[in-house]
């Protein structure tokens, strides 16, 4: 007779088979590479860290681009006028 370990390791596949590599879960990839920066907040002396993927730094920059655009096409009213 075998002990219990003996046979769920004659039950199991080899670590080398398809179905074993199946079963396993996949490995985890590293945490996404962040940058940080310090910003300047209005009203306070201390700054504030904020962290990003590369991306995420490349989406906020185009965001403020296109808001200041948006701003830019409006037209400025004069004095007296409403709108």
């Amino acid at each position: 007779m075998l002990p219990i370990g003996q046979v769920a390791a004659q039950t199991s596949a080899p670590a080398n088979s398809p179905e074993a590599q199946e079963a396993a879960p996949p490995a985890k990839q590293g945490k996404p590479v962040r940058i940080c920066e310090y910003e300047d907040i209005t009203g306070s002396r201390m700054k504030k860290r904020i962290c990003l993927t590369p991306e995420q730094w490349e989406a906020r920059q185009k965001a403020a681009k296109d808001f200041t655009r948006e701003l830019d096409a409006k037209p400025v009213a004069k004095d007296g006028d409403e709108g």
